[in-house]
């Protein structure tokens, strides 16, 4: 049995802003955060205490907003979280 690895909202953000994606605006229960380099934005739900790896890959995926594809995006980020804690 695995456990799998919980990550909070500010992690995220974290990262999106190490990153240079810029917060903007706030959409109902979503913060937005710009990316200059595609000009889109992804949303990530302020809401929600905890995200797991499927959640983040799926947000990486429906916003279209990163400079990677989703996968690639997600080791980034788990490269991020290693060197970052």
């Amino acid at each position: 049995m695995t456990v799998e690895n919980i990550y909070t909202f500010k992690q995220i953000s974290d990262y999106l802003k190490h990153f240079r994606y810029l917060p903007t605006y706030r959409k109902n229960n979503k913060d937005a955060f710009y990316n200059p380099r595609n000009r889109k934005d992804i949303l990530i739900p302020t809401n929600k205490p905890s995200f797991n790896k499927s959640d983040i890959i799926r947000l990486f995926n429906e916003s279209s907003a990163t400079d990677y594809p989703a996968e690639i995006e997600w080791c980034r980020f788990l490269l991020f979280q290693h060197t970052n804690s």
